[in-house]
């Protein structure tokens, strides 16, 4: 800008090597009024023109937009970008706006998106629609702008990501036009759905006056038929109030705050109900699961998912499990106690019948002495037959109760086996059994009871001789280790083993089903009962025609230890 020796003004342009000159025909003031604050007037201020003096602005072909001359140039507000944007925005909006209009409205229903806007209340959805539409047109020529003057790279430099400005922009561009577009798309919907379905089912369903109107009556006879008196109304209606009053508290700092905070307290009640009421049909659902298993239904289920009560329904299957499994116990015992009462009676009634049959046949004066002698020589083995059945239940009874008495000592486990072996030599070898000893010889001593080891040993011996075949070996195992003692008596058995391990050492259950032999059906009972008691262990093992017996005697008694 030069001022000749007049004070006239000529400006001079110079760019990209050309040049032009633009003289300024209009005058700069050089007089001006200025009020003083300190005098309370108005001052004239003359200035001396300008004269023979040429001034030089210079602009870098680069500005930074974060410089005040770029930040005037760059200033989208003084920009034309929204009147050039306008006509193509426009035209994308109809084009969107048209292409939902022609869409079939059974696939734009089955679009979870627009069918979840369109669940929204009019009057929320037009404020939610309007704020956003508004503000993301607003910023359709920011983007444009800053797209066009490559004005991102300066953004990007200050989180240090330049280097994918190349990539970023596009995308940038790309998902905020898509939202913008998408926000007519709904729009456009919501026409087309208005029509579909009908203005005035549109109010009255998806409208806030349509849903006061609606459910009105039944909110007014909710509120009338509340029930102060349930426990339940009554800890939420506790907790609301008391939230009630810390926000009317906060609320009075704003303008309208109680009226927000009562609506605030209205709906934290119908969530906060609506909690508690599907907590309670949890509860009621594992409830009456609860008392279908105790009324025997033991099939019941709980497919469903119980929210806080789903570690109960867990444990609620391990005591299904367990109900079931006592039950099973339960009948099998009754099963028992059945087969046991029946069996008792058989063989107290077989000898019992016996001794009455031959004592009325002996009150016959016409009967012969040797015939007297015969049936004298019947009641005497049914009476003993009797006697030690009676004996044995008795024995069999009081140490399943506990209620016995041992006397513990230091015994020689080998000597009372053959000790045993000896009293039933005459039983064995009526069968012409041979008995064949493996293991050690010396002695092995053991902390037992003798008189109820030795029963042990000698109901086994029995128990051989009489359902062992005939002309076979039977062996006796005998294995001492660290802690415990295990003896083995092996047999094969007359007649086919149809029973399992575990019913053939039960009370009164003998081998013969059919029950014509002389046993009583308690000897191994007796044998696993007295084991037991002294802390051992006693099993049986079937191979085929295989019969093993096993008992396992700890070296230092653990009942007794327990006792001491």
């Amino acid at each position: 800008m030069h001022f000749d020796e007049q004070g006239k003004p000529t400006i001079n342009y110079t760019s990209d090597q050309n040049q032009m000159s633009h003289p300024i025909t209009q005058m700069f003031p050089y007089q001006q009024t200025i009020y003083d604050e300190n005098t309370d007037e108005n001052i004239e201020v003359q200035y001396q023109p300008l004269k023979n003096i040429t001034v030089t602005f210079a602009i870098s072909n680069e500005l930074h937009l974060s410089s005040q001359i770029g930040s005037y140039l760059f200033n989208t507000s003084r920009s034309q970008f929204y009147l050039y944007s306008l006509p193509y925005v426009f035209t994308f909006i109809a084009l969107c706006g048209l292409a939902t209009l022609f869409i079939p409205m059974k696939y734009l229903q089955s679009n979870r998106f627009l069918s979840f806007v369109l669940e929204i209340k009019f009057a929320f959805l037009a404020i939610i629609w309007g704020f956003i539409t508004t503000f993301m047109y607003a910023g359709t020529a920011i983007i444009i702008a800053g797209t066009i003057q490559n004005q991102f790279p300066y953004i990007y430099q200050q989180f240090g990501i330049e280097t994918i400005g190349p990539y970023l922009t596009p995308i940038i561009n790309i998902i905020y036009f898509f939202i913008f577009y998408l926000l007519f798309v709904i729009f456009a919907y919501f026409i087309k759905y208005l029509f579909h379905k009908g203005l005035k089912a549109y109010c009255k369903e998806n409208t806030c006056i349509g849903w006061i109107l609606t459910n009105g009556y039944s909110l007014m006879n909710k509120v009338i038929n509340f029930d102060l008196e349930d426990s339940l109304n009554k800890s939420v209606l506790k907790i609301i109030l008391f939230n009630l009053l810390i926000i009317a508290g906060c609320s009075l700092f704003f303008v309208f705050g109680i009226f927000f905070a009562i609506i605030y307290s209205i709906i934290i009640f119908i969530l906060i109900k609506k909690k508690f009421i599907d907590i309670q049909n949890d509860y009621h659902t594992l409830l009456k699961a609860t008392k279908q298993l105790s009324q025997g239904h033991f099939d019941v289920q709980i497919n469903q998912d119980i929210g806080i009560f789903n570690p109960l329904k867990d444990e609620f299957v391990h005591i299904k499990d367990g109900f079931q499994k006592a039950v099973d116990e339960e009948v099998k015992s009754q099963k028992m106690k059945t087969e046991l009462i029946s069996n008792v009676s058989h063989d107290l009634k077989t000898p019992l019948t016996s001794i009455i049959t031959y004592v009325d046949l002996l009150k016959n004066n016409d009967i012969s002495e040797e015939d007297q002698k015969h049936y004298l020589d019947i009641l005497e083995r049914n009476s003993l037959r009797l006697k030690n059945l009676i004996e044995d239940l008795f024995e069999v009874s009081k140490a399943n109760s506990g209620d016995i008495k041992l006397e513990l000592v230091d015994i020689d486990i080998i000597a009372l086996i053959k000790q045993a072996e000896l009293e039933c030599q005459d039983k064995l070898e009526e069968k012409h059994l041979m008995m064949k000893w493996n293991g050690i010889d010396e002695k092995v001593i053991c902390h037992l009871d003798s008189s109820k080891t030795y029963r042990i040993f000698e109901n086994l011996f029995m128990n051989i001789s009489k359902y062992a075949l005939s002309n076979t070996r039977v062996y006796i195992d005998i294995r001492e280790l660290n802690d415990s003692v295990h003896i083995i008596f092996k047999n094969i058995s007359e007649a086919e083993m149809t029973f399992n391990e575990n019913e053939i050492v039960e009370r009164f259950v003998q081998g013969d089903k059919s029950r014509n032999s002389h046993g009583s059906g308690l000897g191994l009972a007796i044998v696993k009962s007295f084991t037991e008691l002294q802390g051992g262990q006693f099993q049986i093992e079937l191979d085929g025609d295989l019969f093993k017996s096993i008992i396992i005697f700890p070296k230092i008694n653990q009942w007794d230890n327990k006792t001491h």
